[in-house]
């Protein structure tokens, strides 16, 4: 069937002043001023590819952070972060960058600064480290452009360096883990000690939620079970179940008057143990158990884990104990098994020795020897 013409037929049908349709097919392209311009029309250029003429510049959004001066600004930002960790840690990275460069104004940071910042770091730092004290000036400078304070954010244009992958190097196999917990010691706080790494341990808490727990944050059930409300990063709270035998390593730690806000990893002082003594406590207990490896505290919160995970833990009971954000935090440690691999179970899958000229012999492949 015949298409029914255009209205017009015999007459090109125009767009915008400038897409020409002929009635014919054919198409051709020119440009026409249209006629009803706007103002400031004649300072056009007859080709439409030509940059617009130069107009006012834009208007600066508003100061909305508050902030006078650029101290004003950090003090601002810092508060927004709700772990008391998360505020000392971005702190130091700022007052380090400020330190090494001068320091000067927000508004003065260019790229190229950032970039010889970031070299500097590399320099001293491992990777990862130098990451974090880019993230946290990045996260800064970020906040200062939402708030108006900052009219761009030159941070942006600096991606974080990819870090290779070096978990599995971290992980402890399950004999080394538990040679560890047995090498907990101490003349005076041997109890303590042991206590804290195997919290660390049945936990997989990190060092700052440990040294955080309270004796309000332990609950004893009717039944002897015990579960402590670990508090983590962003301000979130997960309650973990505690294996017997770290509940029964906890316990005697608490005194006959303690108070519910009490710490229950202390020193012999009663002051709360801090991160850099509890390092040292995981440090000397690998000395004693005659581990080679550095290891720390996160050392035992890899092991829980990648062993959880060889236990048969499921993936998502793991994520809830640690507090992962994401699955695929979790997932990681599936797949960072330095001795096996999904090869080991395809390979129960095959009857005949490795050395069988026949190849393998599937589950759903016959035997020709049986034919």
């Amino acid at each position: 069937a015949r298409s029914r013409p255009a209205p017009g037929a015999g007459a090109s049908a125009t767009r915008g002043g400038g897409l020409q349709i002929p009635d014919n097919g054919s198409y051709r392209v020119s440009w026409q001023r249209p006629r009803s311009a706007p103002a400031g029309a004649a300072a056009l250029s007859d080709n439409p590819l030509a940059p617009p003429a130069a107009g006012p510049p834009p208007r600066r959004p508003p100061n909305l952070s508050g902030a006078r001066s650029d101290r004003a600004l950090i003090r601002s930002w810092l508060a927004l972060k709700p772990s008391p960790h998360t505020q000392r840690a971005y702190a130091r990275a700022v007052q380090d960058f400020l330190n090494w460069s001068g320091p000067p104004p927000l508004a003065a940071v260019t790229v190229t600064l950032l970039q010889a910042w970031r070299a500097h770091l590399e320099t001293r730092l491992a990777p990862t480290s130098a990451n974090a004290r880019l993230a946290a000036l990045k996260s800064l400078l970020a906040y200062a452009q939402r708030t108006g304070y900052l009219p761009l954010n030159v941070g942006a244009a600096l991606a974080p360096r990819r870090v290779p992958a070096r978990l599995a190097e971290r992980i402890l196999p399950e004999r080394d883990a538990l040679d560890l917990l047995a090498a907990a010691g101490g003349r005076t706080q041997g109890p303590r000690n042991r206590a804290l790494l195997r919290f660390l341990y049945y936990t997989g808490a990190r060092l700052a939620e440990a040294l955080g727990l309270q004796w309000r944050d332990l609950t004893r059930r009717a039944d002897g079970a015990t579960a402590a409300a670990l508090h983590g990063k962003g301000g979130r709270t997960r309650y973990v179940a505690l294996p017997p035998a770290c509940a029964a390593a906890l316990w005697p730690l608490q005194p006959p008057a303690a108070e519910p806000a009490g710490y229950v990893f202390r020193t012999r002082r009663g002051r709360p143990l801090d991160a850099r003594a509890a390092r040292g406590v995981v440090r000397a207990a690998a000395r004693r158990a005659g581990l080679q490896a550095p290891v720390s505290p996160h050392w035992l919160r890899h092991a829980h884990a990648s062993h959880a995970l060889d236990r048969g833990a499921a993936v998502h009971e793991v994520q809830q104990t640690l507090g992962h954000a994401s699955l695929a935090t979790t997932s990681r440690y599936v797949h960072l098994r330095p001795d096996r691999s999904s090869g080991h179970a395809l390979a129960r899958l095959d009857p005949r020795p490795a050395d069988d000229p026949a190849g393998p012999a599937g589950p759903d492949t016959p035997d020709p020897q049986a034919a």
